[in-house]
């Protein structure tokens, strides 16, 4: 699997970035909508970034996926409710996504 450019990530090597469709569940859409209510992405249309409080658990999700390990200590604990309902969210998106990729055999949709 090619990404491009690694100078350049994120645009296809033929210069520029481009839009893809990719199929995803309902309830993952819907995961991903609240995380973005919730504040995920911040800063203007076409500067929007991660979250600057998230910065660190993406960069901590990076050396895990490069071979790393990380220690993640939680410093105060989020509104039980949402934290819930996130969770609740996640499995729903995972169980969805799951039985779409057994019944087609291969990989569709995010898991």
């Amino acid at each position: 699997m090619s990404y491009g450019d690694p100078a350049n990530p994120g645009s296809p090597a033929s210069g520029g970035a481009q839009l893809v469709n990719y199929p995803l569940t309902h309830s993952t859409f819907d995961y991903l909508r609240r995380l973005m209510s919730l504040g995920v992405m911040e800063g203007p249309l076409g500067k929007m970034a991660v979250a600057e409080a998230l910065r660190p658990v993406f960069d901590a999700m990076h050396v895990v996926l490069a071979g790393g390990e990380v220690k993640i200590d939680v410093v105060r604990r989020g509104h039980p409710d949402t934290m819930r309902e996130l969770q609740a969210r996640y499995e729903q998106a995972a169980a969805d996504a799951n039985a779409i990729n057994a019944k087609s055999g291969w990989y569709v949709t995010i898991t």
